[in-house]
This record gives structure tokens, sequence and C-alpha cells, in this order.
């Protein structure tokens, strides 16, 4: 029997609306998702995104997700440092401006109201303690306010607000979907804590691999002088005690997001699978969100 001769009540249960986490790097896990979801039927009516899920729900919303994963996968290629521009700015180390600028070269901007399916962003306005719903305007100002993670990346301005990372808020958002004929909601939570997971063995590409130890090497004793806290007996390092904070935070904020709105679907993704910046794990990030969807699929009814 081919999709065409299928019930209407049958394509109608295929139509879900999309909720994608926040998790740094393990959100490239949400293409695999996406893609393993769009060969086995499933129609996706709209999206929303959270941080690193705010970038793939944006590039899938504008039908440019493959140019998007053919840029991350040609990472190896590029020096990566030179997408990262340090500043003295007291609320991050990194400005931006130069990555988005490779992104709107490769991807240009457009408005959210022109994308193919509906979209949201969610941003974190810290100061008057409000989640911030972005659903209209530059895709890509969506993007820069909901992935501004505190002293990593500078806010994003708008207006008189300063816009921060969505994950300090809500990092998972399955309250905010679109849902216009009753569709189903499938979550992708990139922040399930596994103790007995353990990555796959696989062997970095050299150049890149070493130029982002540098990377993280540098940062980490920038934000340690900066801060004065260098310590020779300090056993973790700033970057990675701000990463790990962080995804404790959204770990907790997840779980009560998922208990109060159970979604119809949640694919869980091992927050131990990779840390905040490990973007040079892409392939191995898209291939576990494809794993992990059809374990989810095989535990329930769905």
């Amino acid at each position: 029997m081919t999709s065409k001769n299928l019930p209407q009540e049958n394509s109608k249960n295929k139509d879900i609306a999309l909720v994608l986490s926040s998790g740094g790097a393990r959100g490239i896990a949400h293409i695999g998702v996406i893609e393993e979801l769009e060969k086995l039927g499933y129609n996706i009516t709209s999206v929303a995104g959270t941080s690193i899920g705010s970038v793939i729900g944006a590039f899938y919303a504008c039908n440019e997700l493959d140019t998007y994963k053919e840029w991350l996968f040609d990472l190896s290629k590029k020096d990566i440092l030179m997408l990262m521009d340090f500043t003295f700015d007291s609320r991050g180390f990194i400005n931006g401006r130069r990555l988005f600028r490779e992104l709107k070269r490769i991807i240009p901007d457009r408005d959210i109201e022109d994308l193919n399916i509906p979209y949201s962003a969610i941003a974190t306005d810290i100061m008057n303690r409000r989640e911030v719903v972005i659903d209209s305007g530059s895709m890509y100002d969506a993007i820069r306010a909901s992935i501004a993670i505190p002293g990593m990346l500078t806010p994003h301005i708008k207006g008189s607000a300063e816009l921060y990372d969505g994950g300090l808020i809500n990092p998972m958002p399955i309250n905010r979907p679109i849902r216009k004929n009753g569709e189903r909601i499938v979550a992708v939570d990139l922040n399930t804590w596994n103790p007995d997971y353990k990555p796959k063995k696989k062997e970095p590409n050299s150049r890149l691999h070493s130029r982002l130890d540098g990377f993280v090497k540098t940062w980490e004793n920038f934000a340690e002088n900066k801060l004065r806290r260098k310590r020779s007996n300090q056993k973790i390092g700033m970057l990675r005690l701000m990463s790990e904070m962080f995804d404790l935070m959204q770990e907790q904020i997840s779980h009560y997001h998922v208990k109060e709105t159970p979604p119809d679907l949640i694919i869980k993704i091992p927050r131990n699978a990779c840390s905040t910046l490990d973007f040079h794990k892409s392939a191995e990030m898209i291939e576990l969100g494809r794993e992990k969807l059809y374990e989810a699929l095989k535990e329930s009814d769905f």
C-alpha cells in the first residue's frame, strides 16, 4: 500500500509539532532525528527551539538544513579559531560577529514570517526575569538571542533588553510549538543524564582536534586570568565548570517541563555524549540522533 492509499486518519497522524532542546554541540543530533522522521513519512508542521535547537529549527524551517550540515562537515577544512572573536566584555568572551557573518554568507537571513513552517525561538530576558518567545522578524536575530550563553557569548540587544540563551528558562519548549490540527508533539531532549552511556571511540581529525584543544585551553586561561582565580592545583577548568553547571541546570528544568507537559514522543540524547563545543563530532552526533529516535519509537506506541 502506498502513502497515497493510506486512510486520511493515518495521514493526519503523521503530522507532528517538533520541539528541539538546548545543549550545545549535542544539538547536531537534532539533524539526525529530523532526517529520519522525514524518511519515516512524518510531516513536521511547526518547530520550536531553544539555543542550538533554535539554530537547527530555523535552518530546517527555511529548507537550508542540508546547507548547514555540509558546512558543519567542512569545518575541518577551516580555521575554526577565526570564527571566534574574543572580546573583553564582562558579559561574554565572544561577540559572535564573525560566526554570524559566515552563516549569513552561506544561508541568507530572512524573516520568520516567510519561513516554510511556523517557527519560534526561546530567549531569556534576565534582568526582567522573563521568557521571550521570538516568532517574527529576522531569523538570525532570533538565533543570536537564543544562543547567548551568559559569560560565553555576549547578549543580543533588542531595544532596552539584553537577551540571553533560552536554556536559562526553557531549555525544552514543549509548551511553545504551534498546533493547528491536533498535531502530536515530538521532543528531542539533549540533557538526559546517563552515567552508563559510553561515547563511541572515533579517531578525530587531528588538525581540527588540536586546534579545538588549543582554543579550549586558551579560553580557560583567559577566563582564569580575567577572573583572577588561577590556582596551581585546580582540577577543573573554568570553561568546563561553566559548561557542566549550565548543562546541569538545563537537565533539571527539562525534567520538570517533561513532567508538567509530557510530549507524545521524546528522544533522549545523553548529556555526556559530547561537550558544548564538540562541533568536530558532528557526524557522530547525527548518527546518535538517528539511533536514539529508533530507540524511542521502539519503546513507545507512537
